[in-house]
């Protein structure tokens, strides 16, 4: 009876040791699975976020401008070439000159300055700066019979305007372009020598004449106004049927491009 008693004692002892080892172990691995959990959450790299490219606006800086007309081959050829004129749709595409002293010197020089029955299409440095910006320009060239310099002038305009009612000027940095608004047969007064433009009187007396007039070989743009503000070219060749009468056409500036 008492061996019994011990046995039983044993097996209830080994039982909770077993219980007890059972508890111990299920802790022990416990706090190891939390271990690694926090192992898991410290060691883990945060999420990135990847960095945006800032866009930057489009350069809208204009390009510089690039004129048309090689200035700087002409000017090896002569320093006195300054602009260029062109009627487009026209045979009239020429360089300007300027002689800085003699305002006849290419009235009968070509280009290389050498004698030309036909000369050039010029200014006069006693009246005209180089720049377009006198109230007035006065740019004179020859009438020919072979379509040379100003020669064409009076049979594009004889009875309209028509599709010739642009002028452009290209100069080294800029070209201008002008709306043309008359055409006429005038007298062989110098006109700069006599009109003072920079007088606004004389500027609206003079224009206001050149709209009143009418006849033969007489071309307006009654719908263009020309106020003492514009800027106006004067293109002047010789009038086929009168040596004492010059042919003028006039145009008002419009449009700048630098």
């Amino acid at each position: 009876m008492k061996k019994q008693h011990v046995i039983i004692v044993l097996v209830v002892l080994m039982i909770a040791l077993c219980i007890a080892l059972d508890v111990i172990f299920a802790a022990r691995f416990a706090v190891i699975e939390r271990k690694e959990e926090e192992t898991v959450e410290t060691t883990t790299e945060p999420e990135t976020t990847e960095p945006v490219s800032e866009t930057l606006p489009p350069d809208t800086t204009p390009a510089p401008y690039a004129s048309p007309i090689d200035f700087v081959s002409f000017r090896e050829q002569n320093e006195h070439i300054y602009a260029w004129i062109d009627i487009p749709g026209s045979t009239i595409s020429q360089p300007i000159m300027q002689h800085p002293t003699d305002k006849d010197y290419y009235n009968r020089r070509g280009i290389d300055q050498n004698y030309s029955v036909y000369g050039s299409i010029f200014t006069e440095a006693k009246y005209n700066s180089t720049d377009f910006n006198d109230p007035v320009t006065l740019i004179y060239g020859h009438h020919t019979f072979n379509s040379l310099m100003f020669g064409d002038l009076q049979t594009m305009y004889k009875d309209e305007i028509g599709e010739y009612d642009e002028i452009v000027i290209y100069m080294p940095e800029r070209e201008l372009h002008y709306q043309v608004f008359a055409a006429i047969v005038h007298n062989d007064l110098h006109i700069l020598h006599y009109n003072d433009f920079s007088n606004a009187d004389t500027f609206n007396r003079f224009f206001n004449n050149i709209f009143a007039r009418s006849g033969n070989y007489i071309t307006l743009d009654k719908e263009c106004t020309v106020t003492p503000e514009d800027k106006v070219i004067i293109l002047s060749t010789c009038f086929n049927g009168s040596s004492t009468y010059r042919y003028l056409v006039m145009a008002k500036l419009i449009e700048t491009i630098e």
